[in-house]
């Protein structure tokens, strides 16, 4: 029973990880839903006061990494792959995005929480 329910689980990922599945939004409303610039201004010292402040923002590894920082490398990609007009690689950053935000509730938690201090949807994510 376990092997029959690990399987399905697996075929579900799958399916659901695979572009004939995908249920995102089309390139135009999210390149209208990006911000370009919007962590111009977050810098190591706004990022480290936003992570004490908000613990879910805060380490999460042994190795000192935070939760705010992968946010935002993974916002910047996508950022910048909507300003190059690169659909293809925006549309697998957003999904990137997305993917990071539902990892855990303690990132959706600190994506709700930075994406309102920048004035980003925090619907963003789940648009993919």
């Amino acid at each position: 029973m376990k092997l029959i329910v690990g399987t399905t689980l697996a075929a579900l990922a799958i399916a659901a990880a695979s572009p004939a599945f995908a249920k995102s939004e089309s390139f135009a409303k999210i390149a209208a839903a990006v911000k370009i610039n919007a962590f111009d201004k977050a810098d190591e010292n706004w990022r480290r006061i936003i992570a004490n402040r908000f613990s879910v923002c805060g380490v999460y590894t042994n190795n000192g990494d935070r939760r705010i920082d992968v946010l935002i490398e993974e916002y910047q990609t996508l950022a910048d792959a909507v300003s190059q007009n690169d659909e293809p690689a925006a549309m697998a950053a957003g999904r990137r995005l997305a993917a990071t935000v539902a990892a855990s509730p303690r990132f959706e938690d600190c994506w709700q929480e930075i994406s309102r201090r920048v004035g980003v949807k925090s619907r963003l994510a789940s648009m993919f």
